[in-house]
């Protein structure tokens, strides 16, 4: 990244940091709690359009006759064990 793209991006995450404080009523310590979520929702989005490439490419490949059983690889089988336990905390 070019000095100038870094100086804008700095602008840009300061901005929203002080618009999620100024718009919210969490305290201090609790700004980590959506922060966290965006970031993990970011990654299941990654994830998923990953596996979602994958699965396309490989019905593609395959060329299969339609109706055929085929099996579905987990999108969390290249995760570490950290994600996997923000993920299972997140849901309950």
């Amino acid at each position: 990244m070019k000095k100038e793209d870094l100086k804008s991006l700095e602008a840009t995450l300061w901005h929203s940091a002080d618009t999620l404080r100024a718009n919210s009523d969490l305290k201090s310590t609790e700004y980590s709690t959506p922060v966290l979520g965006l970031i993990f929702l970011k990654f299941a989005d990654n994830k998923y359009a990953l596996t979602k490439e994958r699965s396309s490419r490989n019905m593609k490949a395959s060329k299969r006759p339609a109706g055929q059983n085929l099996s579905v690889k987990s999108p969390w089988k290249d995760a570490d064990s950290t994600c996997l336990i923000m993920r299972v905390t997140t849901i309950f």
